[in-house]
Formats: structure tokens, sequence, C-alpha cells
């Protein structure tokens, strides 16, 4: 922390001895009295939805999560960093253009931001066949830049933090930009206590496991730089970056019994620790070629190195070291041909991976796993007045190699979109996918590892890559600066995926949990949201309720049927600001299809910011005493559990966060920017 306190005290000194004070624009402004224009900040096309945030929403946001989260897009999901559609699709974010890592998400200037554009299924390739995005158009610079300081810190008698320090300057046609970016956790609260019943053949073992202390400590230091040469027929992008992870304890300890006593324990303890580096360089070319041609090459390599140790102790001793390196290396090839309102276009993407994994301790094994990835595609795109079409798709062929054991397949995929405006306040988007759910090469390492004195784990060689299935419709409307809202209906089917078995093993003396294609997952919802600006624009509301069922075939068969709500409300006087969050926690299958229930989740904001500051301190679940995260519970044919999770994050904490950004050089006009005052209206400026 000290060195990187260091780092902006001297970036701030070395750009306040050379750089000339900030001259926002060229022209002379001044205020015009009672000359009042209702500004549209929000409006949608068959193409795209675009939404202008107001200069009191980018002064009150921290980064560019929380200013999509103020934005209340009714399209939108917001939860941390991560943006989904009101549907629940996983949102691509880019700014200018380009994607946007954690890092660079917090480190956003939000006073930089002219406007958000939503896209559905877009054709431009420098969004790499992503179907949701949301771009940032951000203010461009003549000359100079800014250096922002970042800190977000939430704490009770635990502590959870993210600093950053950015700094961006621009000279010309070319943009440099470096980050210093730092995560840190340490608490003692965090853990999980567990019921297991094991059904053997011999008869019925009941394993109590309860916490009764933890510890756990990680930091997670990365810096970056990145270089952006850009015209208007070409984007040069080159970015490093280097990313280091400590966890020196993740540790648990508590008692320990079984029913009927099996074992000649009554406490148990786990330690744990991890070690990982992984540095990466990425190019990002686009080339805006004549005749209606577009290119975009996008190629990266990294390198990871993971190291991992755990110890367990009870009526047993148990250690389990693993180290793993490996190298990675991803190439994607897009381009466009635009024909009138007709559109083509092309795709080819590759990865390979290849890791060495090598276990010691109770565990002796020494493999190397090679994944290869190939994936041509082909798209169609029809763009007239009010109507946006896309139909297309391609195929993944992969091959994965454990040792000697190889497994290849080529499945194909595909997609189509229709989107029509209606004007611009009303768009309908239809849409359908079918696309291939890769298997992360972790869960095809065959390797037995014992985690207890009754439960063992592995991967699984011969586990599938699956199909995915979606069907959505989506009426959004844009009645006015006030009021906006969405509807949708959705489909979603999961083909053959994976799920977690317990097998009997060891002489049927213990249970073996490894990873299999079983059954089907299908799940439909109905949800809508909408958001309301009232009392002059200074009181804000938005909610976001769904329903849904799910069903789950095969060996979990299960259905399950489950509400969610999201509500949010801001007020916001002058440069001060209070907002408050609630939502009702998920409570149905997921992940491996156990049933989980989360608990509910509440916090009340206040703060201040303007042009160069932002600070707001926050109190989380207020009334709440326990820190119990969430149950999860399942039962299969030998083996079942019910457990605890405990986040300190659930009980009672603070959040208090704090930004401030230092601007130099000259920007460009700031035409396409909303001023607001103190009514639903703009004041000319």
């Amino acid at each position: 922390m000290k060195v990187n306190f260091m780092i902006a005290a001297t970036m701030l000194c070395v750009i306040e001895s050379v750089a000339q004070e900030v001259v926002p624009d060229s022209t002379v402004t001044r205020d015009l009295q009672e000359v009042v224009v209702d500004a549209k900040s929000a409006y949608t096309s068959a193409v795209k939805s675009t939404y202008i945030p107001t200069s009191r929403q980018k002064n009150t946001s921290q980064n560019l999560a929380e200013l999509l989260q103020n934005m209340m897009v009714p399209t939108l999901q917001v939860s941390g960093n991560s943006v989904s559609t009101s549907e629940g699709m996983p949102v691509a974010l880019f700014i200018d253009w380009l994607p946007a890592s954690p890092p660079e998400i917090d480190a956003l200037n939000t006073r930089d931001v002219l406007r958000v554009e939503v896209l559905d299924f877009p054709d431009d390739p420098r969004f790499r066949n992503e179907s949701h995005v949301v771009n940032i158009i951000m203010r461009r610079y003549d000359y100079g830049g800014y250096v922002r300081l970042y800190s977000d810190n939430t704490f009770n008698d635990f502590y959870r933090g993210t600093q950053s320090i950015y700094g961006k300057y621009t000279r010309g046609k070319t943009v440099f930009d470096v980050n210093a970016y730092n995560q840190m956790r340490n608490d003692a609260h965090s853990g999980t206590s567990e019921t297991g019943y094991f059904k053997f053949p011999s008869g019925l073992i009941e394993r109590n496991r309860i916490t009764s202390s933890s510890k756990y400590e990680s930091e997670n230091p990365s810096v970056s730089a990145r270089a952006i040469y850009a015209t208007e027929k070409m984007q040069l992008t080159h970015y490093l970056d280097f990313a280091y992870t400590s966890t020196p304890h993740d540790d648990m300890s508590g008692l320990l019994y079984y029913r009927p006593e099996a074992f000649d324990c009554e406490t148990y303890n786990r330690l744990s620790d991890r070690t990982a580096m992984e540095p990466r360089l990425s190019l990002d070319y686009y080339f805006s070629l004549p005749k209606k041609w577009a290119l975009e090459v996008v190629t990266s390599v990294s390198y990871l190195h993971n190291e991992i140790n755990r110890d367990y102790s009870s009526g047993i001793n148990i250690a389990n070291n693993m180290e793993e390196n490996g190298w990675t290396w991803v190439g994607d090839l897009y381009s466009q041909k635009q024909f009138g309102v007709h559109g083509l276009q092309l795709g080819l993407s590759g990865m390979y991976s290849n890791t060495r994994l090598n276990y010691s301790g109770d565990t002796d094994y020494n493999e190397r796993l090679r994944m290869f990835l190939l994936g041509p595609t082909l798209f169609y795109s029809y763009t007239k007045d009010k109507f946006y079409g896309r139909i297309g798709g391609g195929a993944i062929y992969y091959d994965n190699r454990v040792g000697d054991a190889s497994d290849r397949k080529c499945m194909p995929y595909g997609y189509f979109s229709l989107q029509y405006a209606f004007s611009e306040k009303y768009s309908l988007r239809f849409q359908g996918i079918t696309k291939i759910q890769c298997i992360d090469a972790s869960m095809l390492n065959p390797a037995v590892v014992r985690e207890n004195e009754l439960m063992y784990y592995s991967g699984n060689e011969n586990l599938k890559a699956y199909n995915v299935g979606l069907c959505a419709v989506n009426y959004t409307w844009l009645m006015s600066n006030a009021f906006s809202a969405s509807a949708y209906m959705q489909y979603y089917l999961e083909n053959n995926h994976t799920v977690d078995s317990y097998l009997l093993f060891d002489h049927d003396k213990a249970i073996l949990r490894r990873p299999e294609n079983d059954g089907n997952y299908h799940k439909a919802a109905l949800g809508m949201s909408f958001s309301l600006k009232t009392f002059g624009n200074r009181l804000h509301f938005s909610t976001a309720p769904q329903l849904a069922y799910q069903n789950v075939e095969g060996r979990y068969s299960a259905e399950n049927t489950m509400f969610m709500i999201n509500l949010d409300v801001s007020y916001y006087l002058g440069n001060f600001y209070v907002r408050g969050h609630y939502n009702n926690g998920f409570r149905g299958y997921s992940g491996t299809y156990s049933y989980r229930r989360e608990s509910d989740n509440y916090w009340l904001k206040a703060g201040w910011g303007d042009n160069h500051w932002n600070i707001g301190l926050a109190v989380a679940n207020p009334f709440r005493k326990s820190m119990l995260g969430c149950v999860t519970r399942l039962d299969t044919d030998y083996y079942g559990f019910n457990e605890k999770t405990y986040d300190p994050t659930k009980g009672m904490n603070f959040l208090l966060t704090a930004s401030y950004t230092f601007n130099y050089g000259k920007k460009v006009g700031r035409n396409d920017e909303i001023n607001e005052a103190s009514t639903s209206s703009g004041a000319i400026r």
C-alpha cells in the first residue's frame, strides 16, 4: 500500500509541474436565463438503445458499474462490477469499442462519459460476436488526460478493499494509460458448516462438521500498460498486464463427530494457501478497409504459475500439494463486408493451452493437459429503417488431451436475432441461440484427491462439451426522460449438462465426487423492470421483479418456482445523494444443481460528488446479526448434504468509497452532454 500511494504522489507532482490548466472547450459559455429545453436522454433504434447520463449521475458515480446502476437502464441489471441483461444473460462491457477489464471498470472517469450504447447481437467486428454489449463512448482529449485515485473499502470486524491508481495521457492520435490495482481481503468469519450423509451398503454414516474459527487473508495486485494508436481508418492496441495472487491463509477449524462413531476424532483443522502469477500480452488491431470491408484481429498469449497447498487433520492427516504451469494462446479474426442494407461477417477463432500438473503429498500425480479449439463463423445481417436482423452460426472443433488420452469432437452452433423499433421510444427484440459450453481443463484432470475421511474428488477425462439453447422476447418502452420500462419472456436449456456425481469408492468404504454429463436443465422466466424519476428529477426509483420456473432432469430430477426482485432508490440534493438497494436473494437450483437459498441483502448509502471528488459511506444489513450467507442441500443415491456458508458481508457491515480525479490538458467540445438543472429539464449553459 505504501508503494501505491508513493506512486500516486509522484504522478501528481510530475503532472502538476508540466501540465497546463484544463481547457474544457474552445467556446465561451454563458448562463442563459429562462431558456429551457427538454433534452432527450434515452432513445432506441433497431440497432441499439442509447442513454445519455446527466452530469449529476456522473459526478455521484464512483466507477462504471455504479454509473450504469444509477442510470437505471431498464434492460440491464448491475451487481458489483458484473452486468447482465434483465433476463440474466451476461453482458460484455466495452469502452470505446475495446473490452473493459475489472481494473478499467473501477478506473473509468465517469465525468468523461458521453453516452452509453446497449447493443444486442451487433455485427460490428470490434464486438467479437458477443451477444449482448454495453459500449461506453468517452470524451476525447486533444492532448493531456487525467490521473484517478480510487478506493473501495468494506469493513466491520473484517476488511475487503480495492485500491487503484490510473493514469491516462493523450498526444495526437496516440493514447497511453497505466493502471496499478490491488484487492485485499482479511476476515475471520468466513467458512462452512456441513452435515453429510454417506449411504454405504453397510449402513448410513452421518458426518457433522461445525466450523468454530476461520482465517482468510489474500492480496491480488496487478499492473497493466496500454498503448492505442487510432485514426479514422484503423485502431492499433497493445496491452500488457501482470496479475499476482497471494492467499497465505484459507483456514478453518472446529468440531467434528460421526454417527455412529466411525473415526476417533472430535475436532478438525484445515490449512490452505495459494500463490499464482500470470503475465499476459494482448494485441487488438482494427482496420476500416476500402469497399466497406472491416477487419478485427485479436491475439493474446499468457503464462500461468499456480501453487496450492492443503493440509487436513482430524483422526487422520491428509496433505495435498499442487503445482500448475502452463501457457495459453488465443487468436480471433473477424471481418465484415457491407452491401448496402446487407452485411456479411466471417470469423475464425482458435485457442491452444498446454498445462503441466504436479501433485504431491497423499496424491502422487504428474500429467500434461492440452486443449485445442478451432471455430469458423458465418453471419448475415440486414439493416433497414426500423428493422435489424442477424442470423448465422459456426462450429467448434476441440481436441482435449490428458496424457495420451484424447477426446475430439466438432459441434455446430448458431443464433438469430430480430429487432424492430416502432419509434425512438418503443422497440421489440426476438432472439434464439444455440451454443457450445466448453469444458474447463481443470474438470478433465483424472487425479483422485482425498478431501476428508470419507470423501475423494477427481475430474473426468471423458467429460463432453454440451449444448445451451435460449429463446427470448423483449419489449422496451422509453416513454420519456422520467419513465422507462422493459418486459421479457425467456426459455433456457442446457442439454446433457455437467453435474457432480457421487459414487461408491474404495471398496464401498468412501465416496468419490466427480463431474459427469447427465440430464437436462430447463428454465422459463417472465419479468419486467421499470424506472421512474420524479420530484424535479431528484427522486429516482427502479425495480426488477422476475418469476422463474426451473426443471432439472436426470439423476437430480427436481422442479422449483422462484420469485426474485431488485429495488433501487436514489435521492439527489445538489452534490449530495442518498441511495438504497434491496434484493431478496437467489432461491433455486444452480451450479452443480444442488438447491441453494441465499440471504437477502439491503444497504443504504450517502455521499457527495463534484467534478473531482466523490466520497460515499454506506451501511449494509444493519438489522441482521447473523452472517449466514446461504444454505445448500443435495440428496443423491449414495450421498447427501446440508451446508451452511457464512459470509461477513451478509451481516452488518460498512462501506467507505472515495475517488479523486485530476484532469490536465484539453478536451473536445461538450455538445453531447446533458447539463442537468434542479428541474426535469436542462437549462442551456
